[in-house]
Protein backbone atom coordinates (compact mmCIF):
# COMPACT_ATOMS: atom_id res chain seq x y z
CA UNK A 1 0.00 0.00 0.00
CA UNK A 2 2.76 2.17 0.72
CA UNK A 3 4.50 2.05 -2.52
CA UNK A 4 0.75 2.22 -4.44
CA UNK A 5 0.69 5.59 -2.31
CA UNK A 6 3.85 6.98 -3.76
CA UNK A 7 3.22 6.35 -7.24
CA UNK A 8 0.13 7.76 -6.95
CA UNK A 9 1.85 10.63 -4.99
CA UNK A 10 4.38 10.81 -8.10
CA UNK A 11 1.92 11.46 -10.30
CA UNK A 12 1.59 8.40 -12.19
CA UNK A 13 -1.60 7.84 -13.53
CA UNK A 14 -3.77 5.41 -11.36
CA UNK A 15 -6.25 4.40 -14.24
CA UNK A 16 -5.00 2.62 -17.52
CA UNK A 17 -7.06 5.08 -19.75
CA UNK A 18 -5.52 8.10 -18.08
CA UNK A 19 -1.92 7.04 -18.92
CA UNK A 20 -3.12 6.56 -22.48
CA UNK A 21 -3.82 10.08 -22.64
CA UNK A 22 -1.02 11.33 -21.18
CA UNK A 23 1.11 8.96 -23.81
CA UNK A 24 -1.24 10.49 -26.71
CA UNK A 25 -1.13 13.93 -25.44
CA UNK A 26 2.81 13.49 -25.10
CA UNK A 27 2.81 12.61 -28.64
CA UNK A 28 1.01 15.30 -29.87
CA UNK A 29 2.94 17.98 -28.64
CA UNK A 30 6.35 16.49 -30.63
CA UNK A 31 4.11 16.20 -34.00
CA UNK A 32 6.08 19.18 -35.22
CA UNK A 33 9.11 17.32 -34.63
CA UNK A 34 8.33 14.35 -36.29
CA UNK A 35 6.50 15.91 -39.57
CA UNK A 36 10.30 16.41 -40.64
CA UNK A 37 10.40 12.38 -40.60
CA UNK A 38 7.92 12.76 -43.61
CA UNK A 39 11.35 13.70 -45.79
CA UNK A 40 13.38 10.87 -44.31
CA UNK A 41 15.00 9.19 -46.72
CA UNK A 42 13.82 5.65 -45.58
CA UNK A 43 10.55 4.84 -46.89
CA UNK A 44 9.66 2.64 -43.67
CA UNK A 45 10.42 6.14 -41.61
CA UNK A 46 8.49 8.27 -43.68
CA UNK A 47 5.52 5.06 -43.72
CA UNK A 48 5.30 4.81 -40.11
CA UNK A 49 5.21 8.84 -39.64
CA UNK A 50 2.15 9.31 -42.30
CA UNK A 51 0.48 5.97 -40.28
CA UNK A 52 1.47 8.08 -37.17
CA UNK A 53 0.08 11.61 -37.90
CA UNK A 54 -3.34 10.09 -39.01
CA UNK A 55 -4.23 9.31 -35.30
CA UNK A 56 -3.90 13.06 -34.76
CA UNK A 57 -7.05 14.89 -36.45
CA UNK A 58 -6.64 17.86 -33.68
CA UNK A 59 -3.15 18.59 -35.50
CA UNK A 60 -5.21 18.74 -39.06
CA UNK A 61 -3.92 21.92 -40.08
CA UNK A 62 -0.80 21.49 -39.66
CA UNK A 63 -0.56 17.54 -40.92
CA UNK A 64 -2.22 17.87 -43.94
CA UNK A 65 0.02 19.92 -45.90
CA UNK A 66 2.48 18.17 -45.25
CA UNK A 67 1.16 14.73 -45.64
CA UNK A 68 0.05 16.49 -49.17
CA UNK A 69 3.84 17.60 -49.93
CA UNK A 70 4.89 14.06 -49.06
CA UNK A 71 2.19 12.42 -51.47
CA UNK A 72 3.75 14.79 -54.26
CA UNK A 73 7.02 12.88 -54.79
CA UNK A 74 6.29 9.85 -52.97
CA UNK A 75 6.97 6.46 -55.11
CA UNK A 76 7.07 3.74 -52.38
CA UNK A 77 3.23 2.69 -52.57
CA UNK A 78 3.06 1.56 -49.02
CA UNK A 79 4.15 4.77 -48.11
CA UNK A 80 1.90 6.51 -50.71
CA UNK A 81 -1.07 4.19 -49.24
CA UNK A 82 -0.51 4.63 -45.87
CA UNK A 83 -0.58 8.76 -46.48
CA UNK A 84 -3.84 8.24 -48.49
CA UNK A 85 -5.48 6.49 -45.57
CA UNK A 86 -4.07 9.25 -43.31
CA UNK A 87 -5.22 12.11 -45.38
CA UNK A 88 -9.11 10.56 -45.25
CA UNK A 89 -8.69 10.44 -41.57
CA UNK A 90 -7.99 13.95 -41.02
CA UNK A 91 -9.76 16.23 -44.30
CA UNK A 92 -13.48 17.24 -44.56
CA UNK A 93 -13.03 17.23 -48.29
CA UNK A 94 -10.71 15.47 -51.27
CA UNK A 95 -7.92 18.36 -51.06
CA UNK A 96 -7.26 19.27 -55.03
CA UNK A 97 -8.91 16.16 -56.11
CA UNK A 98 -5.38 14.36 -54.94
CA UNK A 99 -7.48 11.31 -53.68
CA UNK A 100 -9.50 10.92 -56.52
CA UNK A 101 -6.31 10.94 -58.74
CA UNK A 102 -5.24 7.96 -56.77
CA UNK A 103 -8.37 5.42 -57.79
CA UNK A 104 -6.21 5.48 -61.21
CA UNK A 105 -2.80 4.51 -59.50
CA UNK A 106 -0.60 1.84 -60.92
CA UNK A 107 -0.31 -0.29 -58.18
CA UNK A 108 -3.47 -1.64 -56.35
CA UNK A 109 -2.51 -1.35 -52.68
CA UNK A 110 -2.89 3.11 -53.44
CA UNK A 111 -5.93 2.47 -55.54
CA UNK A 112 -7.53 0.67 -52.46
CA UNK A 113 -6.08 3.48 -49.84
CA UNK A 114 -7.67 6.07 -52.28
CA UNK A 115 -11.05 4.17 -52.14
CA UNK A 116 -10.80 4.05 -48.48
CA UNK A 117 -10.08 7.58 -48.06
CA UNK A 118 -12.94 8.63 -50.18
CA UNK A 119 -15.49 6.93 -48.36
CA UNK A 120 -14.22 7.82 -44.98
CA UNK A 121 -15.01 11.27 -46.50
CA UNK A 122 -17.99 10.97 -47.88
CA UNK A 123 -19.49 9.14 -44.78
CA UNK A 124 -18.37 11.26 -42.24
CA UNK A 125 -18.27 14.75 -44.45
CA UNK A 126 -21.50 14.27 -46.61
CA UNK A 127 -21.17 17.84 -47.19
CA UNK A 128 -18.55 17.12 -49.64
CA UNK A 129 -20.04 14.17 -51.90
CA UNK A 130 -21.19 15.61 -54.78
CA UNK A 131 -17.44 16.66 -55.27
CA UNK A 132 -16.30 13.05 -54.48
CA UNK A 133 -16.13 9.96 -57.38
CA UNK A 134 -19.68 8.31 -57.61
CA UNK A 135 -20.31 5.43 -54.84
CA UNK A 136 -20.10 3.11 -57.61
CA UNK A 137 -16.58 4.09 -58.40
CA UNK A 138 -15.00 4.15 -55.14
CA UNK A 139 -16.89 0.60 -54.69
CA UNK A 140 -15.80 -0.88 -57.69
CA UNK A 141 -12.18 0.09 -56.76
CA UNK A 142 -12.52 -1.58 -53.52
CA UNK A 143 -14.78 -4.68 -54.61
CA UNK A 144 -11.75 -5.26 -56.81
CA UNK A 145 -9.03 -5.07 -54.04
CA UNK A 146 -10.93 -7.36 -52.06
CA UNK A 147 -11.26 -9.70 -54.29
CA UNK A 148 -7.44 -10.62 -54.56
CA UNK A 149 -4.98 -11.22 -52.09
CA UNK A 150 -3.42 -8.29 -49.68
CA UNK A 151 -0.66 -7.18 -51.03
CA UNK A 152 2.44 -7.89 -49.04
CA UNK A 153 4.16 -5.18 -48.26
CA UNK A 154 1.15 -3.45 -46.77
CA UNK A 155 -0.30 -0.44 -44.83
CA UNK A 156 -0.75 -1.19 -40.71
CA UNK A 157 -4.02 0.19 -41.00
CA UNK A 158 -6.78 -1.45 -39.39
CA UNK A 159 -3.96 -3.99 -38.03
CA UNK A 160 -3.18 -5.46 -41.29
CA UNK A 161 -6.74 -6.87 -41.83
CA UNK A 162 -7.49 -4.87 -45.13
CA UNK A 163 -10.32 -7.01 -46.25
CA UNK A 164 -11.86 -6.61 -42.62
CA UNK A 165 -11.24 -2.76 -43.67
CA UNK A 166 -12.92 -2.66 -47.11
CA UNK A 167 -15.74 -4.74 -45.60
CA UNK A 168 -16.60 -2.11 -43.39
CA UNK A 169 -16.00 0.86 -46.00
CA UNK A 170 -18.50 -1.15 -48.72
CA UNK A 171 -20.80 -1.81 -46.12
CA UNK A 172 -21.12 2.45 -45.34
CA UNK A 173 -20.92 2.52 -49.06
CA UNK A 174 -23.89 0.48 -49.95
CA UNK A 175 -26.38 3.30 -48.30
CA UNK A 176 -25.50 5.91 -51.30
CA UNK A 177 -25.47 3.58 -54.16
CA UNK A 178 -28.59 2.88 -56.54
CA UNK A 179 -28.62 -0.98 -55.86
CA UNK A 180 -27.37 -2.19 -52.60
CA UNK A 181 -27.75 -5.57 -53.30
CA UNK A 182 -24.78 -5.03 -55.86
CA UNK A 183 -22.77 -3.70 -53.39
CA UNK A 184 -23.51 -6.74 -50.66
CA UNK A 185 -22.50 -9.27 -53.44
CA UNK A 186 -19.06 -7.55 -53.55
CA UNK A 187 -19.15 -7.76 -49.49
CA UNK A 188 -19.67 -11.42 -49.68
CA UNK A 189 -16.66 -12.31 -52.10
CA UNK A 190 -14.08 -10.04 -49.41
CA UNK A 191 -15.66 -12.06 -46.79
CA UNK A 192 -12.96 -15.27 -47.10
CA UNK A 193 -10.35 -12.68 -47.00
CA UNK A 194 -10.53 -11.74 -43.68
CA UNK A 195 -7.79 -12.57 -41.67
CA UNK A 196 -7.20 -13.46 -37.93
CA UNK A 197 -5.02 -10.71 -36.02
CA UNK A 198 -3.82 -10.76 -32.77
CA UNK A 199 -5.80 -7.91 -31.68
CA UNK A 200 -8.81 -9.20 -33.07
CA UNK A 201 -9.11 -13.17 -32.75
CA UNK A 202 -12.51 -13.54 -34.29
CA UNK A 203 -12.99 -10.69 -37.03
CA UNK A 204 -15.26 -12.64 -39.22
CA UNK A 205 -17.56 -12.64 -36.39
CA UNK A 206 -17.55 -8.84 -35.58
CA UNK A 207 -18.22 -8.23 -39.42
CA UNK A 208 -21.06 -10.60 -39.12
CA UNK A 209 -22.74 -8.53 -36.67
CA UNK A 210 -22.47 -5.49 -38.13
CA UNK A 211 -23.73 -6.91 -41.43
CA UNK A 212 -26.73 -8.49 -39.81
CA UNK A 213 -27.55 -4.98 -37.93
CA UNK A 214 -27.01 -3.68 -41.08
CA UNK A 215 -29.71 -5.31 -43.45
CA UNK A 216 -31.93 -7.41 -41.40
CA UNK A 217 -35.36 -5.99 -38.85
CA UNK A 218 -35.46 -7.44 -35.88
CA UNK A 219 -38.68 -10.23 -36.23
CA UNK A 220 -39.95 -13.18 -34.08
CA UNK A 221 -40.40 -15.61 -37.34
CA UNK A 222 -37.81 -16.86 -39.75
CA UNK A 223 -38.70 -15.33 -43.30
CA UNK A 224 -38.65 -17.64 -46.12
CA UNK A 225 -34.90 -17.85 -46.97
CA UNK A 226 -36.51 -17.41 -51.07
CA UNK A 227 -37.77 -14.17 -50.00
CA UNK A 228 -34.89 -12.75 -48.85
CA UNK A 229 -32.94 -10.44 -51.78
CA UNK A 230 -29.93 -12.19 -53.56
CA UNK A 231 -27.24 -10.25 -51.84
CA UNK A 232 -28.98 -11.31 -48.29
CA UNK A 233 -28.83 -14.81 -49.48
CA UNK A 234 -25.60 -15.19 -50.60
CA UNK A 235 -24.54 -13.34 -47.45
CA UNK A 236 -26.14 -15.90 -45.11
CA UNK A 237 -24.97 -18.97 -47.43
CA UNK A 238 -21.31 -17.64 -46.78
CA UNK A 239 -21.75 -16.65 -42.93
CA UNK A 240 -22.96 -20.79 -42.65
CA UNK A 241 -20.03 -22.04 -44.55
CA UNK A 242 -17.30 -19.58 -43.08
CA UNK A 243 -18.03 -19.49 -39.51
CA UNK A 244 -17.29 -22.09 -36.92
CA UNK A 245 -19.43 -23.56 -34.36
CA UNK A 246 -17.46 -21.73 -31.58
CA UNK A 247 -18.32 -18.52 -32.97
CA UNK A 248 -22.47 -18.65 -32.25
CA UNK A 249 -20.90 -19.91 -28.50
CA UNK A 250 -22.28 -16.62 -25.72
CA UNK A 251 -19.79 -14.38 -24.89
CA UNK A 252 -17.23 -14.08 -23.14
CA UNK A 253 -15.23 -16.42 -24.63
CA UNK A 254 -17.33 -17.03 -28.06
CA UNK A 255 -19.35 -13.76 -29.76
CA UNK A 256 -23.00 -12.41 -29.95
CA UNK A 257 -23.92 -14.07 -32.73
CA UNK A 258 -26.44 -16.48 -31.48
CA UNK A 259 -28.15 -13.48 -30.08
CA UNK A 260 -27.83 -11.51 -32.81
CA UNK A 261 -29.51 -14.09 -35.73
CA UNK A 262 -32.21 -14.99 -33.16
CA UNK A 263 -32.94 -11.10 -33.08
CA UNK A 264 -33.69 -11.31 -36.87
CA UNK A 265 -35.48 -14.01 -36.72
CA UNK A 266 -33.03 -16.38 -37.93
CA UNK A 267 -31.39 -19.65 -36.82
CA UNK A 268 -29.41 -18.99 -33.99
CA UNK A 269 -26.85 -21.90 -34.33
CA UNK A 270 -24.57 -23.57 -37.48
CA UNK A 271 -26.35 -26.48 -37.73
CA UNK A 272 -29.94 -25.04 -37.74
CA UNK A 273 -28.32 -22.06 -40.01
CA UNK A 274 -26.72 -24.54 -42.81
CA UNK A 275 -30.20 -26.46 -42.95
CA UNK A 276 -31.81 -22.65 -44.03
CA UNK A 277 -29.91 -21.78 -46.77
CA UNK A 278 -29.59 -25.42 -47.79
CA UNK A 279 -26.52 -26.51 -47.35
CA UNK A 280 -25.81 -30.03 -46.18
CA UNK A 281 -25.24 -30.74 -42.22
CA UNK A 282 -24.22 -33.97 -42.66
CA UNK A 283 -21.13 -33.09 -40.63
CA UNK A 284 -22.73 -30.76 -38.04
CA UNK A 285 -24.49 -32.57 -34.94
CA UNK A 286 -26.26 -30.30 -32.80
CA UNK A 287 -25.88 -32.36 -29.98
CA UNK A 288 -22.65 -31.84 -30.24
CA UNK A 289 -21.19 -29.43 -27.05
CA UNK A 290 -19.28 -26.54 -28.39
CA UNK A 291 -15.20 -26.45 -26.92
CA UNK A 292 -14.77 -25.69 -23.34
CA UNK A 293 -12.95 -22.30 -22.95
CA UNK A 294 -11.48 -23.27 -19.91
CA UNK A 295 -10.08 -26.49 -21.04
CA UNK A 296 -7.16 -24.71 -21.63
CA UNK A 297 -6.57 -22.88 -18.59
CA UNK A 298 -7.21 -26.41 -16.62
CA UNK A 299 -4.43 -27.84 -18.32
CA UNK A 300 -2.03 -25.12 -16.74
Amino acid sequence: MREARAYCAAGHPVDAREGALRSYDAVRAQLPVLLELLGDRDPEIRTKTAYLLGWFPEEADATLPALLACLDGERDPVCVATVLVAVGLLADHDPDGRLRHHLDHEHPLPRWAAATALTRIRVTHPAAAPNLPPAQRIAAELAAFGARPTPEPATAHHDGDLHSYTVRSLLHLMAAAQDPDEILLEIVRVLPGIEQTAYVPRPLAIRAEELLDALFDPGDTVPAFTELSPGRQKLLKVLADLLPAEDFQSMPFGSDLHERFTHYGLPGTRPALRAYVGLSTESEDPTTPLPDPWETLRKH
